[in-house]
């Protein structure tokens, strides 16, 4: 009875928001309560709504932890993304090294062999522009050396004085045909 009084003086005043402690009913015991009350003078009426603040609080706690949940779901979807995508790309980088690691010893044994003949390497066998540029420029120093070489031979065989090339032990490599 003091409660209903002093919700209907709330009401008079112009109403609104009300929090007060809801006494003890039967077996329950008294707890603290939010309601909304109104007038309606029109028909003498007084007009409240309320609720229990321990079950919105109840409720709170319950969404709370379905965010947690969802949040903890999500970064585990985030982190699985992530390591697949990082696993994927420790593959593609590992495809990618051996493709050149490949390209590099083929250009790698072209050189060596156009050190002593006349090797030649075809561009088109490589996968990435960059050896096949560097593989027609290491022809091309393979053809003017050889052609260097050509020079050199025909101005030593024809060349009147007798000379001759060895190595530093002593040993003959070349003697031109004046020599003899």
């Amino acid at each position: 009875a003091k409660l209903v009084k002093r919700l209907i003086g709330f009401a008079r005043e112009g109403g609104g928001f009300i929090e007060y402690d809801m006494p003890p009913v039967s077996s329950l015991e008294g707890k603290t309560k939010l309601s909304y009350v109104t007038s309606l003078p029109e028909w003498q009426w007084y007009l409240g709504a309320g609720i229990m603040i321990d079950d919105v609080t109840r409720q709170i706690e319950v969404l709370e932890q379905q965010q947690r949940e969802k949040i903890y779901q999500n970064l585990l979807t985030i982190i699985s993304i992530l390591i697949g995508l990082l696993m994927l790309s420790l593959v593609m980088s590992r495809k990618l090294s051996q493709a050149v690691a490949k390209d590099l010893d083929q250009y790698t044994a072209f050189l060596q062999r156009a050190v002593t003949d006349d090797a030649q390497t075809d561009p088109d066998q490589y996968r990435y522009n960059e050896f096949a540029r560097l593989a027609r420029v290491g022809n091309q120093m393979v053809q003017e050396r050889l052609m260097s070489q050509g020079r050199f031979r025909l101005l030593i065989e024809n060349y009147p004085i007798p000379m001759m090339i060895a190595q530093k032990d002593g040993s003959v490599v070349y003697v031109n045909p004046a020599f003899t």
